[in-house]
């Protein structure tokens, strides 16, 4: 039994669509027991110098049953919200809080920009934020599942309406990433993102640091007008990253737009960046506040510090560019890891 490219082809599409209706950790196992078990079968029916083509490959896929079905057998029912819903449901919720999260966020941001904080208000405004995007998102996706549930209960004679077409062979998606969603280091990202935020804000509406001496809150610093005049990019940069990560975290995949997304951030970075080195010194340094006996010590470090910073962005710089040029030559010569 042999099969043509365009045969194998299916049946990749195939036991990838059965993969994306799986749940978590076990559907790499479990695509991989299913795939052997119809390689099997197939070997048994088909004998050795038969070619299977297109033609006969969607017959075979279409005796063997839609992916749902398939995956349907190992997930079993889905909580509230019934396997004719659940597609609607989930595309709903993922509009739904990303529209919401993000309208939230970029109002946010906006209003802190044109309306700056007194300085020891800034961290209970980000955190009573964090608090009210917390409950904006949940007490939406409550309402959705709500709404979804009762249509499942008490509307059952509306479900036909949701019945897709019988499931055909060519329908079956393209595989746009074989590589699994590291759901670790985008929670990482997401939240990595916050506290970067989080600092941009402080830096762009106080602008003054601050250091403890002998139990006393002493003024160490200010930042320059243009750092300060870059701050707003760096938020709305770090903004769309975030954007990002919560959209494919969403999709349970890597898509070509989310991965060209992420390719134009690093971009946009890398001139940031280029503007951030231009824009040295960042700092102006306040020594005269320090008790006598720590200026002269802190003066020396000054210009030590003031090297270090501009050490450190030109390292970034140079990792996010050789990042940068390693993504865009992995999708133009669509290497192995990047399949469509």
């Amino acid at each position: 039994m042999k099969l043509t490219p365009e045969a194998e082809e299916f049946l990749n599409r195939y036991f990838y669509a059965i993969k994306m209706e799986l749940p978590g950790k076990q559907r790499d196992d479990i695509v991989t027991e299913l795939q052997s078990n119809l390689l099997d079968s197939m070997e048994e029916q088909y004998a050795s110098e038969t070619l299977i083509d297109k033609t006969l490959i969607k017959k075979i896929l279409l005796e063997n049953g839609s992916p749902r079905s398939i995956a349907e057998k190992f997930i079993g029912p889905r909580y509230l919200i019934g396997p004719k819903l659940y597609p609607l449901f989930a595309q709903v919720l993922t509009i739904v809080m990303t529209v919401l999260g993000t309208v939230l966020m970029v109002t946010f941001l906006i209003g802190a920009f044109m309306n700056p904080w007194p300085t020891d208000a800034v961290l209970g405004n980000v955190f009573e934020f964090i608090g009210g995007l917390w409950n904006a998102l949940l007490a939406s996706a409550a309402i959705i599942v709500l709404v979804f549930s009762i249509i499942e209960r008490r509307m059952p004679e509306k479900m036909d309406e949701f019945e897709t077409d019988a499931w055909k062979p060519d329908d079956l998606p393209e595989i746009t990433h074989t590589k699994n969603v590291r759901y670790a280091s985008h929670i990482l990202g997401i939240v990595g993102g916050m506290i970067w935020i989080m600092v941009m804000i402080y830096l762009m509406n106080v602008g003054e640091i601050y250091a403890w001496i002998n139990g006393e809150k002493i003024l160490t610093g200010t930042i320059t007008d243009s750092f300060k005049s870059l701050l707003p990019l760096f938020i709305t940069l770090s903004g769309l990253e975030m954007a990002n990560h919560i959209v494919i975290l969403s999709q349970q995949t890597y898509s070509a737009f989310s991965r060209w997304f992420h390719i134009v951030l690093d971009g946009l970075n890398v001139v940031l960046l280029g503007f951030l080195f231009g824009a040295l010194p960042l700092f102006t340094f306040t020594w005269q506040s320090y008790p006598e006996e720590f200026i002269g010590q802190f003066q020396t470090l000054d210009p030590m510090i003031q090297k270090s910073f501009t050490g450190v962005i030109v390292l970034v710089f140079c990792v996010t560019l050789v990042s940068l040029i390693q993504k865009v030559y992995k999708e133009i010569t669509k290497q192995p890891d990047y399949k469509y």
